[in-house]
């Protein structure tokens, strides 16, 4: 089971990768971080989520964004130290703050729509 903490890696981590694929536009540090992650995941996703992250680059839609955040969170319940390694590609500072307020709110609707459960709920 996603812990927290995890749920709120994943969210963060989706939806920086639904901003580049949206073609939000970064500055030039944060693009490359942003590619960084995006690299991240072509090569440390297996399986499911390997499938869930080719089918966000070809839709990135709600539905497509919600099963990669739901395959990401099983992946790292299966290998604990990839949530570790995924928090170091992730911002920190400000932008962090915010991205986790998004990631909070991702978790909560996930945890309602029952894609995975964090340790409270």
């Amino acid at each position: 089971m996603a812990t927290a903490i995890s749920g709120i890696v994943v969210a963060q981590a989706v939806q920086i990768l639904a901003s580049i694929l949206k073609d939000r536009e970064f500055g030039a540090g944060a693009a490359g971080n942003a590619n960084r992650l995006r690299a991240w995941m072509h090569d440390r996703l297996t399986g499911r989520a390997s499938e869930a992250l080719q089918d966000v680059e070809i839709l990135p839609s709600e539905d497509n964004l919600a099963d990669l955040r739901k395959q990401l969170a099983r992946q790292i319940d299966a290998e604990p130290n990839l949530s570790a390694e995924l928090q170091e590609l992730l911002p920190t500072g400000e932008s962090a703050e915010t991205a986790r307020l998004v990631g909070r709110a991702m978790e909560i609707g996930n945890i309602k729509t029952g894609a995975f459960k964090s340790e409270s709920g």
